[in-house]
């Protein structure tokens, strides 16, 4: 039942089959009101007549649904039951407007029909004034412009596919949402503002998504909002319009204010799988519940800039604050004809406890591989050798390196490990450090083509290794 509920039709005729069981199953259902407080509209006038008796005087969540009936009806405004519908608005608790037929409600209701049930309003191309639904708590609209928000007990706000944003009108409508949980904005095209504006505290919000926006919204939005019990935010897909010159940089500025004062980190970047499709629910259940957040940002940035970032701002912070408990995965996936030797991953994880997942499935492994490889097994010497500059690293805490997709070349590998390990078991290493001050490796493999020759050599090198195969969520097990 629960799974027909999507499906106005399977749901009526789900309710039909169980009636026909017995009579007493009959009873039960006919007379039961919670039973029939889904309403479907765009099914026949008798359906939807019959679900607004029998519900009684309970809340009603209309949905609308076009298969039997001709959508002209409701692009008229007098579609089937629709006026059925109309008088018993005051009971409406949740209404989800699909494309079809959706406005030629919506205008019915424009005459000024209090709905003071309402709680949640889902829409598609509508703009809707909010004012006749002063308890609104969950909106979510679809190919819209900014809307003007009335309400101030809104939870939940979702806006998809936003055309011609002004940061006036975003900031408006932040102001006039103080009680916000959940924000979730996809800002099609952006109209920055020269205007100074002053902060957004939103003390409640625990969830905020930029979906596909271009990286000055992304960047504005961020400046603008401080949440200070905001625990998952997450950029996704920043500058994704071609013609926009992107500004890593300064996103990355706004986003670090944001992240001074947490405990934890968990960025994934680039094309591969963000580290929840790696960790277990619980893991992150465990996390939360230990005050710990997570950010991520997904495409727009590249890794060069990602992690020259969290190097120079964003670990110092950490490791300041609380070093002993402060814990980052980086993972990224490098493009094709990128340079690994490029970047100062090394130092970028120096000192925290990392768990760095190279996802590398690209027909050819990227240039620079080995000399990544010997910054990871620390200390490596950088810097210009012309003066004679040089900086060494180390990396104390690097606790798990997790290959996944790798095809080789598996000497890269074994030179990585063997320089590491100084040719020393990992049974000696776990009692001696070594000179280098290194802790051991914990060495994941999944979805790597890996022969038995490959296995052993690795094995004498290290004295042991997990091997996962395919299963990236074994990782935590």
């Amino acid at each position: 039942m629960e799974r027909a509920r999507s499906d106005g039709e399977s749901y009526y005729r789900a309710l039909h089959a169980l009636a026909q069981v017995s009579k007493s199953w009959a009873d039960l259902i006919i007379n039961d009101p919670r039973l029939w407080t889904f309403v479907f509209c765009g099914e026949s006038q008798d359906d939807v007549t019959r679900a607004v008796e029998r519900s009684g005087n309970l809340p009603l969540t209309l949905i609308t649904r076009f298969s039997k009936e001709p959508i002209h009806q409701w692009r008229q405004g007098g579609g089937p039951g629709v006026e059925d519908l109309l008088r018993h608005a005051h009971r409406w608790k949740s209404l989800a407007l699909s494309y079809n037929g959706a406005a030629a409600l919506w205008h019915r209701l424009e005459s000024g029909v209090g709905l003071l049930s309402l709680e949640e309003l889902i829409g598609y191309g509508l703009q809707p004034c909010l004012a006749n639904m002063p308890n609104l708590l969950h909106l979510s609209l679809e190919a819209c412009v900014v809307p003007r928000i009335d309400v101030q007990g809104l939870k939940t706000l979702k806006l998809d596919k936003i055309l011609d944003a002004r940061a006036d009108q975003l900031l408006a409508l932040l102001v006039a949402s103080p009680g916000l949980v959940e924000l979730e904005l996809f800002v099609l095209t952006y109209e920055e503002s020269d205007e100074t504006h002053s902060c957004i505290n939103l003390p409640a919000l625990r969830s905020m998504k930029v979906e596909s926006g271009p990286t000055a919204f992304a960047t504005f939005l961020l400046a603008q909002v401080s949440a200070p019990r905001c625990d998952h935010y997450s950029i996704r897909e920043a500058g994704f319009d071609e013609g926009e010159a992107v500004d890593p940089q300064a996103l990355l500025r706004a986003i670090e204010p944001h992240l001074v004062t947490w405990s934890s980190r968990w960025i994934s970047e680039g094309m591969s799988a963000p580290i929840a499709t790696v960790l277990r629910p619980r893991d992150f259940i465990l996390l939360r519940a230990s005050g710990e957040k997570r950010f991520s940002v997904e495409s727009g940035i590249s890794t060069v800039h990602l992690l020259d970032w969290m190097s120079s701002s964003l670990f110092p912070a950490l490791t300041a604050k609380q070093p002993a408990k402060a814990k980052v995965a980086v993972s990224f996936s490098p493009r094709q004809g990128f340079d690994l030797s490029e970047t100062r991953v090394a130092s970028t994880i120096m000192d925290i406890k990392a768990h760095v997942l190279l996802d590398l499935r690209a027909e050819d492994p990227p240039r620079g591989l080995d000399s990544f490889f010997d910054r990871l097994s620390g200390p490596y010497g950088s810097g210009d050798r012309n003066n004679g500059m040089t900086t060494y690293w180390s990396i104390p805490y690097l606790s798990i390196i997790h290959f996944t997709g790798f095809r080789g070349p598996w000497n890269t590998l074994l030179k990585m490990v063997r320089f590491r390990y100084r040719n020393q078991p990992l049974e000696a290493q776990l009692k001696d450090t070594g000179a280098s001050g290194c802790a051991p490796v914990c060495l994941l493999f999944s979805d790597c083509e890996m022969d038995q020759a490959n296995k052993e050599d690795l094995k004498a090198i290290v004295g042991s290794f997990r091997w996962r195969g395919k299963n990236a969520s074994a990782l935590w097990e």
